[in-house]
């Protein structure tokens, strides 16, 4: 058996074979895409009092976008990512820094581990370990992580990023 046939049976069921190729129509979508992951970095409150379900999903929700927009950038395909990375922020970032991204910042690695499937934290909002889990991150932990992927994804694309000031940047 060929080292092929031998890589092949390691492979998921169901996966698809990639093709990257770079396109107007892709760079444009993942400009729209990040424009959203800004968008719901904003409604993310760094003062709150306590992280909450809904600031964690409202974090895998802006990871998400940033990523994949990173992804469309450089050339994925948007229904490839949809079927094999899906919800999942550690897929995402993976994917992400095997494609050049190279932010293997500690603290998104940990937030990514935690938001990942994001939706659980929309699902099980009433659970009592997901209401009472910090996971040892602070709303304004959270928000400062996330805006330092996203200003690494603008730097790696050149995508605007019109919060380019924030002072919270530099923390982590």
């Amino acid at each position: 058996m060929g080292a092929w046939e031998r890589l092949k049976r390691e492979l998921p069921d169901g996966w698809e074979p990639l093709t990257v190729q770079r396109t107007a129509y892709k760079r444009a979508l993942g400009e729209v895409r990040f424009r959203n992951a800004i968008a719901s970095l904003e409604a993310i409150d760094p003062d709150a009092d306590h992280v909450t379900p809904t600031l964690y999903y409202g974090a895998g929700i802006a990871a998400q976008m940033g990523l994949t927009a990173y992804l469309l950038e450089r050339g994925f395909d948007d229904h490839w990512c949809a079927r094999n990375v899906g919800l999942r922020i550690t897929t995402a970032l993976d994917w992400a820094n095997a494609a050049g991204l190279n932010h293997a910042n500690p603290s998104i690695c940990r937030l990514a581990i935690v938001l990942t499937p994001y939706w659980k934290w929309r699902r099980f909002w009433k659970s009592e370990i997901l209401r009472s889990a910090d996971c040892g991150f602070r709303p304004g932990d959270v928000h400062a992580i996330i805006d330092n992927l996203l200003d690494h994804i603008c730097n790696a694309t050149g995508f605007e990023y019109p919060v380019a000031d924030s002072p919270r940047r530099e923390q982590l």
